[in-house]
C-alpha cells in the first residue's frame, strides 16, 4: 500500500543519479516502516556494479531500469529467477514478488527467509544488500484478482515493465478446484492487469512441454484446448468441489506404490524416452519406516511427494543420516503419536484452562505436528501479537520450553472472535485453515452459569455453527472433536453417550436472539430456561443437537467432560487459572468466607481432572479419525469418574482437612463449613454465619472511617452458591460404555503417555495437591482484586483498621481471587501419606 506514494516520490528525481549518489533512502518517508526497510536502495551494491555497465550485453540492456513482476517466486524455478536476475542485471530497479502472511509470518519475515537461502550465498557475496531490490505485494494467486489492493494494483500499472508468471500446482493429482484456480484464473487475472501496464514490454508465462500431451507431435503452436478457460472457471464457480472431484477422472501415480514395496510390476515401454530437464523435479520425502509398518506408509500425513517423470534412484536421493534419524523416531512413537504426525490443529478456546492444556500436551508429547492455529481476540486493550506472547512467557509452558526451546515456532496466531460472524476470521486466514487443517478442536464457550442467553448462544452454539460450516470446507479434515460438557442432558437419568431432544431448535435459538434485543431477551430468559437450571447447559444442549445435524458431513465426535478440577501430575500440578464451581466453594472456604452451602453430603461428584480431560480429548480425536462410526453408533464420550467416585461431603472432608494443614495467610477466619440438606435450615446458617458477622464488621469499618464491604461480597458469594446448588443437590449418573471402549484401544504406551483413565486414581494423594494448587494458585477472575498482601494472620480487625492496601473492587464474579498469590510451583510427586505431606 506504500508502493505508490513511494513511486510518485520517485518521478521527481532522476533514479540512476540518486542511487549513485547513495541519497535513495532519504525519498522514503520514514513512517512507512515496512516499505522503509524494504525499498532501501543499496547504493554500495549499485556503485560496485557501474563499472560492468559498459559490459553489458544485449539482453542485459534490455534490463536496465526495470521493474519486474515475478508469480510463484519461492518455487524452484522462481527462486532461481530472482537470483539470475539481480546477480547478472545490476540495472534492475526493483523485483516485485507475490506474498501472503503465511503460517502466522508476516512479508518481511518471509522475504527474510527467502534471502538467507543458500541458494544466494553467491549473490550475497558480490551485492550483500540485494534484498532491498525485492519488494514483497500482500496477494495470493488463490484469490480473484490476486488479492492484491487497490493501492498496490495501481503502483504495478504505473510502473512494471515485464511479468514472469511462474506460480502454478505442479501436484499431479492436485484438487480441480485448486488447479483452476491458480493455474488458470491467477493467469486470467494477471494478464488482465498486465494489459493496463503502461511500460509493459514482455509477458512471460511458463508452462509445461506435457501441456498438449494428446498430440503424437507438439509442435510450438498453439493447439484447441478441450474446454475454453472461462467455461472451465465458471464450472469451478458454479459447482461444488465435492462434485468437481466426483467428477475429475483420476490419475493413478505408480510412484508411491513402487516406493513403499507394494508395486512391483507395471504396464509401460522401458524405452520410451523421459523428456526432463532438473527443473521439472520437486520431491519431498515420504516418511520412512520398517517396511511393513502399514500405519506408517499407509498415512495420510502432510508429507506430500509430488513426483514427474524420471529415475526413482534419483529422485529418492537423501541423507543417510536424516532417514536414519526419521526412522529412529517413528520407531519410538505410539499410535497416538503417529495420527498426529504431519497434522495441522486448529483450537478455539486457547486461552481457556482445557485449552492452555492442549496446546501445551499435543506440543511437549507430539512433535510431529506441524503447527497448531489458535483463535485469539484482542482483549483488554491488547492485541493478538500481545496477547499470544504472552500466554508463549507463561510460566504454565516451562517444561514444554526446557525441551523444545522453539515451540513457539509451531503456533500460528489466527485473529478471530467467537462471538463474531464466521468466527470473526479474514479470508486470507479462512483460505490457510481450509487448505492446512486437519484436526479441530472446539474447546471455546462461555462457562459462567448466568451468562446473558445473547452472548451464551452466539459464543457456546453459533460459534460452533460457523466452525462446523469452516471444517466442512477442509478437504484434509480426519477428525473434529466438539467439547461439551456431562451436564448438558442433565434431566435424563441415567445419560448415556447419545444425542437427547434439545430444549429448542438451534437455528430457532440463533434466529430468536438475532431478531429481539438484549434486554427483553433478559427479560423473557427465564420462561426460555423453564426447568434448565443456568444458560450454560441449556446452550451446550441446544449444541449438541447443532452436531447431531452434521454428522454425515464431517468425522465429528462430542467429548463430554464431568466437572474439571486443578491438574493432578503435568505439568504443574495443582494447576488452575480459574475459580469456577467446585473451585470457587474450595477457595472460599479456604479463606473462611464461606460455612454453608445447600446441598446433599451423600451425592457423588464426577470429578475430572484438568490435564487427564485435555489426554482424554486427546485420544478421542485419534480414536474418531481411526476408528469411523455410523450415525448409530456416533462418538460421543461421557468423561466422568464414574468408575471411582468420591461424594461432595468426602471432598469437601478432605478439602478441609488438608486446608487446616496449610493454612493461608490471608484467612479472614478460620475454617468452619457445613453442607445442609434442608433449605430453611442452610438460611438460618446463612443469616448468623454470614450476614450478620459482615454487618457488624462493616459497621465497625464505617465507624473508623472505611468503606464497608464485607456484605457486598457475601452477596456475591451467594449468588454462586445459589448457581451451584442444582448440582450439590440433584444425582448425575452416567453411563461411559463407549468411553471405556476407548481406553481398551489404548496401547500400553499410549495409557502413560497420554494418561486419562480416572479408575487409577486414589483420592487421597490428590487433595494435597489440589489445596496447594488452589492457595498457591494464579487464579484468575476478571474485574475482582482483593488486595490483603499485607494481612498475616486471620484476624479481621487488623484488615479492618489496615489504613492502606485494603482495596476491594467487585463484580460478578466468584470470590476465588481473595487468594490471589503468585504461584510457585511444588513438586508433590512423591507425597502419597498424610504423614509425608504433612512432613513437607
Amino acid at each position: 500500500m506504500y508502493i505508490f506514494a513511494f513511486i510518485k516520490q520517485l518521478e521527481k528525481v532522476d533514479m540512476m543519479g540518486k542511487l549513485l549518489q547513495g541519497n535513495a533512502p532519504e525519498i522514503i518517508n520514514e513512517n512507512n516502516t515496512l516499505m522503509s526497510k524494504m525499498m532501501k536502495c543499496a547504493p554500495t551494491d549499485i556503485k560496485s556494479s557501474v563499472k560492468n555497465v559498459d559490459k553489458s550485453t544485449s539482453i542485459q540492456k534490455i534490463y536496465d531500469h526495470l521493474n519486474i513482476i515475478i508469480t510463484g517466486e519461492t518455487g524452484f524455478i522462481g527462486k532461481l529467477l530472482i537470483e539470475k536476475l539481480l546477480r547478472v542485471w545490476p540495472g534492475i530497479i526493483c523485483i516485485y514478488v507475490w506474498k501472503r502472511t503465511k503460517k502466522g509470518k508476516n512479508l518481511l519475515q518471509q522475504i527474510d527467509e527467502l534471502v538467507e537461502d543458500s541458494l544466494f550465498a553467491t549473490l550475497r557475496e558480490e551485492q550483500p544488500k540485494f534484498q532491498n531490490r525485492i519488494v514483497p505485494i500482500e496477494g495470493d494467486c488463490s484469490f480473484p484478482n490476486l488479492g492484491i489492493s487497490k493501492t498496490d494494483r495501481n503502483a504495478l500499472i504505473h510502473e512494471v515493465s515485464i511479468v514472469f508468471n511462474v506460480a502454478a500446482t505442479v501436484k499431479f493429482n492436485e484438487k480441480m478446484k485448486s488447479a483452476i484456480s491458480i493455474n488458470v484464473q491467477s493467469l486470467r487475472d494477471l494478464i488482465s492487469l498486465s494489459k493496463e501496464m503502461m511500460k509493459l514490454k514482455t509477458f512471460v508465462h511458463v508452462s509445461t512441454t506435457f501441456a498438449n500431451c494428446t498430440h503424437d507431435l507438439m509442435d510450438e503452436k498453439f493447439d484447441d484446448p478441450n474446454l475454453d478457460a472461462e467455461q472451465l472457471i465458471d464450472l469451478m464457480n458454479s459447482l461444488k468441489e465435492k462434485l468437481l472431484d466426483d467428477i475429475t477422472p483420476q490419475a493413478i501415480g505408480i510412484t508411491a506404490g513402487v516406493l513403499t514395496g507394494l508395486m512391483r510390476i507395471y504396464c509401460c515401454d522401458r524405452t520410451v524416452k523421459a523428456n526432463l530437464v532438473p527443473t521439472d523435479l520437486r520431491v519431498n520425502v515420504y516418511p520412512f519406516g520398517k517396511a511393513n509398518t502399514m500405519e506408517v506408509l499407509l498415512k495420510e500425513g502432510g508429507q506430500e511427494m509430488d513426483v514427474a517423470k524420471s529415475s526413482f534412484r534419483d529422485i529418492m536421493k537423501t541423507r543417510s543420516a536424516d532417514i536414519e534419524s526419521c526412522i529412529e523416531y517413528v520407531h519410538k512413537s505410539t499410535p497416538i503419536q503417529n495420527f498426529y504426525d504431519g497434522q495441522a490443529v486448529f483450537i478455539t478456546g486457547a486461552t481457556g484452562f482445557i485449552g492452555k492444556l492442549l496446546i501445551e500436551k499435543l506440543l511437549r508429547e507430539c512433535p510431529g505436528i506441524t503447527c497448531i492455529y489458535l483463535l485469539i481476540r484482542t482483549k483488554k486493550g491488547k492485541s493478538v501479537l500481545q496477547r499470544t506472547n504472552e500466554l508463549i512467557e507463561d510460566s504454565f509452558f516451562d517444561t514444554l520450553r526446557e525441551k523444545q526451546p522453539t515451540f513457539q515456532n509451531r503456533i500460528v496466531t489466527i485473529e478471530g472472535d467467537s462471538s463474531l460472524p464466521n468466527l470473526g476470521i479474514s479470508m486470507i486466514d479462512r483460505a490457510t485453515l481450509i487448505r492446512e487443517v486437519s484436526i479441530v478442536f472446539n474447546v471455546a464457550a462461555t462457562v459462567k452459569f448466568n451468562e446473558k442467553i445473547k452472548l451464551a448462544t452466539t459464543i457456546n452454539v453459533q460459534s460452533l455453527k460457523d466452525l462446523i460450516n469452516l471444517s466442512k470446507e477442509m478437504p484434509k479434515l480426519k477428525s473434529f472433536i466438539h467439547v461439551s460438557t456431562a451436564y448438558a442432558n442433565l434431566f435424563h437419568n441415567p445419560i448415556e453417550e447419545k444425542f437427547y431432544e434439545p430444549p429448542i431448535d438451534d437455528d430457532k435459538l440463533i434466529n430468536l436472539i438475532n431478531s429481539m434485543s438484549e434486554s427483553f431477551l433478559d427479560d423473557i430468559t427465564p420462561l426460555l430456561l423453564g426447568i434448565w437450571p443456568n444458560t450454560y447447559v441449556y446452550t451446550k444442549s441446544v449444541a449438541e443437537n447443532l452436531v447431531k445435524k452434521h454428522v454425515d458431513s464431517i468425522p465429528i465426535g462430542i467429548f463430554r467432560p464431568g466437572i474439571v478440577m486443578p491438574t493432578f501430575r503435568e505439568p504443574i500440578q495443582g494447576w488452575v487459572n480459574n475459580t469456577n464451581g467446585l473451585i470457587g466453594i474450595t477457595t472460599n472456604v479456604l479463606m473462611g468466607l464461606m460455612r454453608t452451602q445447600h446441598g446433599d453430603s451423600s451425592i457423588k461428584l464426577d470429578i475430572v481432572f484438568g490435564d487427564l480431560t485435555a489426554n482424554g480429548i486427546i485420544a478421542s480425536a485419534w480414536d474418531i479419525a481411526s476408528n469411523p462410526r455410523s450415525k448409530e453408533d456416533f462418538p460421543i464420550y461421557n468423561y466422568v469418574s464414574k468408575d471411582n467416585p468420591i461424594t461432595f461431603g468426602k471432598f469437601l472432608e478432605m478439602t478441609l482437612k488438608y486446608g487446616e494443614l496449610i493454612p493461608s495467610e490471608k484467612a479472614l477466619w478460620c475454617h468452619s463449613f457445613k453442607i445442609i440438606k434442608y433449605r430453611p435450615v442452610h438460611l438460618f446458617h446463612v443469616y448468623f454465619l454470614h450476614l450478620l458477622p459482615a454487618l457488624i464488621i462493616d459497621t465497625i469499618a464505617v465507624c473508623v472511617g472505611k468503606q464497608p464491604w464485607l456484605l457486598q461480597i457475601y452477596k456475591r458469594i451467594h449468588k454462586m452458591s445459589d448457581l451451584l446448588t442444582y448440582f450439590c443437590i440433584v444425582q448425575c449418573n452416567f453411563t461411559n460404555k463407549r468411553w471405556n471402549e476407548l481406553m481398551r484401544k489404548l496401547t500400553s504406551e499410549d495409557r502413560k503417555l497420554f494418561f486419562c483413565d480416572m479408575k487409577d486414581i486414589v483420592w487421597s494423594n490428590y487433595f494435597p495437591i489440589y489445596v496447594l494448587g488452589i492457595k498457591r494458585g494464579d487464579v484468575k477472575e476478571e474485574g475482582l482484586k482483593y488486595n490483603l498482601d499485607r494481612c498475616g494472620k486471620a484476624n479481621m480487625m487488623e484488615v479492618l483498621l489496615e489504613e492502606d492496601g485494603q482495596e476491594i473492587a467487585i463484580t460478578e464474579s466468584s470470590l476465588g481471587d481473595v487468594t490471589k498469590t503468585k504461584y510457585v510451583p511444588v513438586n508433590m510427586q512423591s507425597v502419597e501419606t498424610f504423614d509425608q505431606f504433612h512432613a513437607h
